[in-house]
């Protein structure tokens, strides 16, 4: 019994091997990027930090975004530098939509305090207003020019929408020069309104002509087609006079004559 109870447990020696693999993270350290447009030479940017994130730099690029970088070691060098440091808005005055048209390409990369780069981006871009307005004009007027050159009623109120879609542009984007509520503005406003609205009437009208010319199941214009319609193409209805009854007419009429 005594020997028993001094039995000390002996355990046999292991060994484990433990991986730790260490995974970069994927989220950008720029958070709610934002790009505001003030004018076609003036953008302002604004943006926020996310943990472990001591610099930003943005850079630009029209046309594309500016290249990602290959590594965390490389800093960005692709297109021009907006802002390097550690603030959380700046103001992008270098630009001029009027010498470049088109988009301009925001890319936003975050440093740590090691002074390593962070590979995953924040992104935005920006056009010029003109040019917004000028796409939207062109759309518009092609749209018309199909309608009115049809009589398909769809079509028209499909005319319509772009008329419609720039009078609430030009309310949150007034057109350079012209003040809100001023006598241009009003002009663009009442222009727009009567396009809007003249497109489906148009295709309206110009159905029940076609309809009275040709009858229910006569010709039509089609979509895109030019045709003339002439009083000589109109559809000739059936009769519905019998001879009978022709002859019984005239045998009254003797009757009341004599």
């Amino acid at each position: 019994m005594t020997a028993l109870l001094n039995v000390a447990p002996v355990f046999a020696a292991t060994t484990q091997v433990v991986t730790i693999t260490a995974t970069p993270a994927t989220t950008a350290g720029i958070l709610n990027f934002t790009i505001t447009y003030i004018s076609d030479t003036y953008l302002k940017l604004d943006w926020g930090f996310a943990p472990g994130t001591t610099d930003i730099m943005i850079r630009a690029k029209y046309g594309e975004y500016p290249d990602d970088i290959p590594d965390v070691f490389t800093a960005p060098t692709d297109g021009y530098l907006v802002y390097y440091g550690n603030g959380i808005t700046a103001d992008d005055t270098s630009m001029d939509f009027d010498d470049n048209p088109g988009y301009l390409f925001y890319k936003a990369w975050g440093q740590n305090a090691d002074g390593t780069w962070q590979v995953a981006t924040s992104t935005g871009a920006e056009e010029s207003r003109v040019m917004q307005l000028i796409a939207i004009i062109i759309l518009a007027a092609i749209v018309s020019y199909f309608s009115l050159r049809s009589s398909n009623i769809l079509l028209g109120l499909a005319a319509s929408m772009p008329w419609i879609i720039l009078i609430v542009y030009t309310r949150a984007n007034p057109i350079a020069g012209l003040d809100t509520g001023s006598f241009g503005d009003e002009l663009v406003l009442y222009m727009c309104w009567i396009f809007a609205i003249m497109m489906p009437l148009i295709a309206i009208v110009r159905k029940n002509r076609e309809k009275a010319y040709f009858g229910d199941n006569g010709g039509t214009v089609e979509w895109g087609e030019t045709r003339k319609l002439e009083r000589g193409e109109r559809k000739r209805q059936p009769s519905t006079f019998d001879n009978s009854a022709y002859r019984s007419r005239v045998r009254a009429a003797l009757r009341r004559k004599a």
